[in-house]
């Protein structure tokens, strides 16, 4: 059982203009390990499922609610309209409580780096699901068949190399053969606790994207995964509002969990709050803090340096499973 004992009181103090600050200085210790339980007592094996790697991922995804009926028919409805195209936008305030995912589809010659990149730096990878080719089956995130190459608004596909992504509706003509893809949690889901908390996120009330940045943190390397640094989503907050903030996002750990710093953007090497290298920007008062989470898009950034071939979610429009986090 995991304990977190992340504390909130920022004497992390990353210096700007450098990429020398490791991620894991604000996650879990390396003494935190996946541990597979062990007990002289017979168990009894689970049922095999459509989908053979999400018994593997149990122990990842046993603490999140099952989707039912009428979670199923929300998601699939919104699901369906990006299916056809009808809708391409940033999903940040939609299908309130459902948790939203990081799309990231590899071939499958570097899924082993990547899922140990994931393991290395969960805060900003939070892993929900490994799948094999476009489908995700029926089970703990969705309630019926979802096709991960056309169920999201919009993709970002990266041919490799020194070739440029490009931006398409709908990836399944992209879509390696050999795909391995990783879901990943998204700050999105916990955007409806905050709003029933009072404490409704900026971008949610003026109907926009969130605003994301690169940051001087490094990610903890694996394999091709190397020099990545670690994408912030931005929120302001009042200075008062942030005890509250933390406490509410915090359990949200499968969607990246409590901020890791809030306070000077240039303590994370942000120049200009106002100018996100991903989304959009975000409005700011004078007596606003500026409060930071770790964000999925640093999977993006990892495949933008590795120079790997791989499809993403394009930054702000997720996919919207069928599990409901209250």
């Amino acid at each position: 059982t995991h304990t977190h004992t992340h504390t909130h009181t920022h004497t992390h103090n990353p210096q700007p203009s450098t990429r020398t600050q490791p991620l894991h200085t604000h996650t879990h210790t390396g003494n935190h390990r996946y541990h597979m339980a062990t007990s002289t007592q017979k168990t009894t094996a689970p049922p095999p499922s459509p989908n053979p790697h999400l018994a593997t991922l149990r122990p990842f995804l046993s603490n999140l609610p099952a989707p039912t009926p009428a979670s199923t028919s929300a998601g699939e409805a919104f699901r369906s309209k990006c299916r056809s195209n009808s809708f391409t936008g940033p999903t940040s305030g939609l299908c309130p409580s459902h948790l939203q995912a990081n799309l990231l589809s590899l071939p499958r010659e570097h899924a082993n780096d990547f899922l140990l990149f994931c393991a290395l730096n969960p805060r900003p990878l939070p892993l929900l699901d490994v799948v094999y080719g476009p489908i995700l089956h029926p089970g703990p995130l969705v309630g019926s068949p979802t096709d991960l190459s056309t169920d999201l608004p919009s993709y970002d596909v990266y041919p490799g190399g020194s070739s440029p992504p490009f931006t398409t509706p709908t990836a399944s003509p992209h879509w390696p053969p050999d795909s391995v893809t990783f879901l990943l949690g998204c700050s999105f889901t916990f955007e409806r606790s905050l709003t029933l908390a009072g404490l409704p996120p900026r971008n949610t009330l003026e109907s926009h994207n969130v605003s994301m940045y690169r940051t001087n943190l490094l990610c903890r390397p694996a394999g091709v995964f190397k020099d990545v640094n670690v994408v912030v989503s931005m929120r302001p907050y009042k200075a008062h509002e942030i005890p509250s903030v933390i406490a509410v996002t915090s359990r949200h750990p499968n969607a990246h969990g409590a901020p890791i710093h809030h306070g000077p953007a240039s303590l994370l090497g942000i120049a200009d709050v106002l100018s996100p290298d991903y989304g959009d920007p975000t409005r700011m008062e004078d007596d606003d803090v500026c409060v930071f989470w770790a964000c999925g898009v640093t999977g993006t950034e990892a495949v933008r340096e590795a120079g790997v071939a791989a499809v993403c979610h394009s930054p702000g429009t997720m996919l919207v499973t069928d599990v409901v986090e209250g």
